[in-house]
């Protein structure tokens, strides 16, 4: 569900504002986390799908997710390939360095559009005035989507219309999975697997086995905590819950005192006894962070 809500509800609206038809060509450049799901959603809104990156692994993962032509763009040049297809209708920028944008947008065809999603850090991109005009081209940036996108999101992965590339990591693998990241060597998305300290869980009266228990609402609402891998004495259990907590606490004990009918103030001091143990110096210690 992770990489739905984020990479998937994404790119989902970004082919809708692409305005995909089943007559165009579509162009996805960068086929990682989120042009997997972009290759698939374009091909289900009915488009010709031409997929752009510069390792081979991935084009072949397009393919089986419905490319029907795939460009190694460290190869062959991606503008002549896609002209050479008459040009592309539609084109989505997905890889985060602005060479990919501006090829984009010199693959396309007279009336062409353009969708930026990425966002490389070289922040510029110059756009030919001329070329633009003269062939109408629309140029447009499209980021994440609504709650009614979402939905459909969900709704076609339901049906078993979409696929998820993804690789479970547990929290101490962050290390390795940024350096898998920045290599450019993961599938697609990368999710971690968080596990509930068994003490929590039983305050929570969770499952303490589950191997996935996103995040876990503590102090009432008022505190919510990620909790990895962790117990007792997990090393990091001594750290300090930041000042903020302890406002927010505060704040909620005054606002359950002048509205009687919210819950009550004991229930937010007991749930934080129970999940936030206190230190030495009174103050309550991070639950598992």
């Amino acid at each position: 569900a992770a990489p739905l809500a984020c990479a998937g509800v994404t790119t989902y609206k970004a082919v809708k504002v692409a305005g995909v038809r089943s007559t165009d060509l579509v162009a996805v450049f960068g086929v990682g986390g989120l042009g997997h799901l972009a290759v698939q959603y374009a091909a289900i809104a009915g488009g010709t799908v031409v997929a752009v990156d510069v390792h081979d692994e991935k084009l072949a993962l397009a393919r089986d997710l419905g490319a029907t032509h795939t460009v190694n763009a460290s190869a062959v040049d991606p503008v002549e390939a896609i002209q050479e297809l008459g040009g592309a209708d539609a084109a989505i920028a997905l890889a985060a360095q602005p060479e990919p944008f501006a090829q984009a947008f010199r693959s396309l065809r007279r009336g062409g559009r353009l969708v930026f999603v990425a966002l490389p850090k070289d922040n510029v991109l110059p756009l030919p005035i001329f070329e633009t005009v003269l062939g109408g081209i629309t140029v447009a940036g499209s980021i994440v989507g609504t709650r009614l996108d979402l939905a459909e999101v969900y709704e076609l992965h339901r049906a078993d219309r979409t696929r998820v590339v993804r690789e479970s990591r547990r929290l101490e693998q962050v290390n390795e999975a940024f350096a898998e990241l920045y290599y450019r060597a993961a599938a697609a998305r990368e999710v971690y697997a968080l596990r509930c300290p068994p003490s929590i869980a039983g305050a929570l009266r969770l499952d303490s086995h589950a191997e996935e228990a996103s995040h876990v609402r503590c102090l009432s609402g008022v505190l919510q905590a990620v909790v990895g891998n962790a117990d007792q004495t997990h090393p990091q259990r001594d750290r300090w819950i930041p000042p903020a907590v302890d406002d927010a606490v505060e704040v909620r004990r005054r606002e359950a005192l002048q509205h009687p009918a919210r819950p009550a103030v004991d229930s937010v001091e007991v749930l934080q006894e129970r999940l936030c143990p206190r230190g030495p110096d009174g103050r309550h210690l991070a639950g598992g962070v």
